[in-house]
């Protein structure tokens, strides 16, 4: 992150530029959705993140886990065995910030997009505005929580830099997003650690680190599960795909595992004899007469007409 955005926003004290690598393709992580929500307080136990959904950083590990409110976050820095507070001047400590598209529209967008980040010298933790590549508000009060923490982890056993956040989804994306876009700064002073994913993140965000919350099996970026609830997607089956997801052979709107004739069109799924299978499927059904005195339903009174037939050309015979 540069000097510039960092002065004003998140730490209020670095005079120096960072060393920017390549821009890479961005990195996905996939979410898990958390029973429980885990204790912000500094301490990454296992119990609490071992089941999250991870990426590995060149110095350590990010990982991530969601309800339906929140999104929680581990940054691992796994190569700082050093833990040091965050300073007001140099040595600068260890410190963190966070950026996110919240339009998810791949650029930065002033006033909208936002980064959270610790204030200098202090306990401090707030969120900032972007204003533009580089450049942001200063910080302002949030619903997010931070810990920072020196201790193992489900990543390394042995002590070592660590920070837990809670951060509200309404302030990081879209209501009902299926993804989320980040990205992360780790900073030690000792050892010697800078690194930035995306490494250009300040300045673009066309690569950011893209957080999974969900399936968006229509692609409308709008959440699966939140399709159905809303009843903007039907579900018939109730395996939590909406249904103009699911196969349909037959193509009549009715998926296959709902369908009563699934490789025969019939979208209005009548079904005379209740048999739960289509009269589309079933000639006898759809056109009774077509099977003469055979079809299951005439037969009994074919059978008593034949039976009257019979006699009455009996009695002809006989006058």
């Amino acid at each position: 992150m540069s000097a510039s955005r960092t002065r004003n926003a998140i730490i209020g004290y670095i005079t120096f530029s960072l060393s920017l690598g390549a821009a890479t393709a961005a990195v996905q992580i996939t979410s898990v959705e958390a029973t429980a929500p885990p204790v912000i307080d500094g301490v990454a136990s296992s119990s609490e993140w071992s089941d999250a959904g991870a990426a590995t950083l060149t110095n350590g590990v990010l990982m991530v886990k969601h309800d339906a409110t929140h999104l929680y976050v581990l940054i691992d820095m796994t190569a700082d065995a050093v833990c040091e507070a965050v300073q007001s001047s140099a040595p600068l400590g260890d410190f963190m910030a966070l950026a996110f598209d919240v339009d998810a529209d791949g650029a930065i967008t002033p006033n909208v997009d936002v980064e959270y980040g610790e204030s200098a010298g202090t306990p401090a933790f707030g969120i900032a505005y972007l204003l533009g590549p580089s450049t942001s508000t200063g910080l302002q009060t949030t619903g997010a929580q931070l810990a920072r923490g020196c201790g193992g982890s489900p990543n390394m056993a042995s002590s070592h830099t660590l920070w837990e956040l809670s951060l509200p989804l309404s302030e990081i994306g879209p209501p009902n997003t299926p993804t989320l876009r980040m990205g992360v700064w780790m900073y030690s002073t000792t050892p010697s650690i800078s690194e930035l994913v995306p490494p250009n993140f300040e300045n673009d965000f066309s690569d950011l680190i893209e957080v999974s919350l969900g399936p968006d099996c229509n692609a409308n970026s709008v959440l699966d599960s939140v399709d159905i609830s809303t009843a903007t997607s039907q579900d018939c089956d109730g395996n939590g795909v909406p249904d103009e997801c699911d196969p349909d052979t037959d193509n009549d709107g009715v998926i296959d595992a709902c369908d009563n004739c699934p490789h025969t069109a019939n979208a209005n799924q009548d079904d005379a004899d209740g048999d739960g299978v289509g009269d589309a499927c079933e000639t006898s059904s759809a056109n009774p007469m077509s099977c003469g005195c055979f079809g299951p339903t005439l037969a009994p009174f074919c059978f008593a007409y034949m039976l009257y037939v019979g006699h009455a050309r009996r009695k002809r015979r006989s006058a």
